[in-house]
């Protein structure tokens, strides 16, 4: 299992094995939504009456999980072409927090696919965005 983790840009030996044993068994999770909010990368919510306000991530999941997914959320845009294309529109539009953020979801979302199907990352690359 850490060989799928460790097949995603970004994630070395020591990040491999502390994802491994903080997800544990991902299939536990019956969609993303609780994956992330298991993870505290999900946005707070304000809301009152018909306005709905969203604010800063709510912090309220595992914070080892969340301040590694967002050192290897650095590091992955470097190597990875599509998720720096999606960085950088996000960030043209909220700002390179919130689109770190973003490419921290978008990197544990892609983690539960691969380990669900039980295959490895398959980096996004200039060609393969071309064709």
């Amino acid at each position: 299992m850490e060989d799928i983790y460790r097949s995603a840009p970004g994630i070395g030996p020591v990040s491999a094995r502390v994802l491994s044993n903080e997800l544990g068994d991902m299939t536990r999770f019956d969609n993303e939504r609780q994956l992330f909010s298991s993870s505290g990368l999900t946005p707070g919510e304000y809301s009152s009456g018909e306005q709905v306000r969203r604010g800063h991530i709510s912090r309220q999941g595992n914070s080892r999980i969340r301040g590694l997914l967002i050192e290897v959320a650095w590091r992955a845009i470097d190597d990875d072409h599509g998720l720096k294309s999606f960085y950088l529109r996000v960030a043209g539009a909220r700002g390179s927090k919130r689109a770190i953020v973003a490419v921290a979801r978008k990197i544990l979302g892609r983690l539960r696919h691969c380990l669900r199907e039980k295959s490895k990352w398959k980096v996004a690359t200039e060609a393969c965005k071309a064709a």
